[in-house]
């Protein structure tokens, strides 16, 4: 008799056990928020970095061909590609500079969770290929105005540092744009001087997104922030209208 009672005096009973299991999910519920809030910071971080490293490829691609110029200025006989006649797809223009980037995998936001992406290792046209997944490979817009003037005249390097050369794909803008100094096709603007509409979705980035210069350095900015800089990244320096043309993946 007396180990029942001492068994029925340590065992939980039904309501304490509910009691045990709501405090557990009270604690997870509190817990989750901020770990999925740290697990976003970590893959907006890799993504600066990510960032940093196409526009440095860029900067190399610009010094290993001795040019002044992006390739998308340039025709083939100078190194270029803008008379190529796969010029106007962006996982193209990022293919340009495979000998300096070495891997394409940085082309895919580690936040960007779209179902149609594919995160690649190589380039060539195999399966698991950039030149295979075209811009499902591509998480990031890639602006064609950056280093020149308008009618692509070459900005001086030094006037030319803080244009976007590169922003995360989620930044709303104003639509298509109907010409290009580039040549470019299927380009999207964004309108000066007040950039109405521009701004981040949440669609990656809970909280912004990132840009990099061609300078080599990649900025988290808020959609105030992106605005201050697109300011500064179109091709006519000065005007205060105008349009900022970049290449998206879709």
């Amino acid at each position: 008799m007396d180990l029942q009672r001492n068994a029925r005096k340590t065992a939980f009973t039904l309501i304490e056990l509910l009691v045990v299991i709501a405090i557990i999910a009270i604690l997870a519920g509190m817990l989750l928020p901020a770990l999925t809030g740290t697990t976003d910071k970590a893959k907006r971080l890799k993504c600066t970095t990510q960032l940093k490293q196409v526009s440095l490829a860029y900067t190399l691609w610009m010094q290993d061909h001795d040019v002044n110029l992006l390739p998308w200025w340039l025709n083939q006989s100078d190194g270029g590609n803008r008379d190529h006649v796969l010029k106007d797809n962006l996982w193209f223009q990022f293919s340009w500079i495979a000998d300096q980037l070495k891997n394409p995998a940085v082309l895919a936001d580690p936040g960007d969770k779209r179902r149609s992406l594919i995160r690649v290792a190589v380039w060539n046209n195999m399966p698991g290929g950039l030149a295979h997944a075209g811009n499902n490979a591509v998480s990031y817009g890639l602006n064609v105005d950056c280093g020149v003037l308008k009618g692509g005249k070459a900005l001086p390097v030094d006037q030319a540092q803080n244009h976007v050369l590169l922003m995360d794909r989620h930044a709303a803008n104003n639509g298509p744009a109907t010409a290009c100094s580039s040549g470019l096709a299927n380009l999207k603007k964004f309108s000066k001087p007040s950039f109405t509409g521009v701004g981040w979705t949440n669609e990656v980035h809970r909280s912004g997104g990132n840009v990099a210069l061609l300078d080599g350095s990649a900025h988290q900015v808020t959609s105030n922030g992106l605005k201050d800089l697109l300011q500064l990244a179109d091709d006519q320096a000065g005007n205060p209208n105008g349009d900022v043309h970049f290449m998206f993946p879709f």
